[in-house]
């Protein structure tokens, strides 16, 4: 699993693994007002994001279920998160100008950096979601 090799990366307290939870914001509206057809596309415009953001701060996203996905780093690719964050939201904002999205298509993203090679997504998404 790509979430134990990131985790074997890490040597010491100064390593940290920085998990990030997108979730897209108001999803159910888009799919009410403009059916699930639209609601899919969301869903890949948000995937070209998360992989876009993978690639430039070399990480890795999965699709957690639903609306909500990870995006996976380690201290060894980025020095500030909210980079990060700021990243995949103009992507997204670029990605949505460039096919003419007529809806509101954004993201809430929250993050926690840990260095306890034990931790799970699940208590990484816990975590990320307390804190933000």
């Amino acid at each position: 699993m790509h979430l134990t090799s990131r985790l074997e990366t890490l040597h010491g307290p100064e390593d940290k693994l920085y998990v990030f939870m997108v979730d897209a914001n108001r999803f159910k509206s888009i799919n009410d007002n403009y059916v699930h057809l639209e609601g899919d596309h969301a869903l890949k415009e948000i995937g070209e994001m998360l992989e876009n953001t993978a690639a430039e701060f070399n990480g890795f996203t999965a699709r957690t279920g639903g609306d909500v996905f990870v995006l996976i780093f380690t201290s060894q690719n980025i020095d500030d998160p909210e980079k990060v964050i700021a990243f995949a939201n103009q992507t997204l904002a670029d990605l949505r100008q460039r096919d003419q999205i007529p809806y509101e298509l954004s993201v809430s993203i929250g993050y926690v950096a840990t260095s306890d090679k034990n931790v799970s997504v699940r208590q990484a998404y816990h975590a990320s979601m307390e804190k933000n």
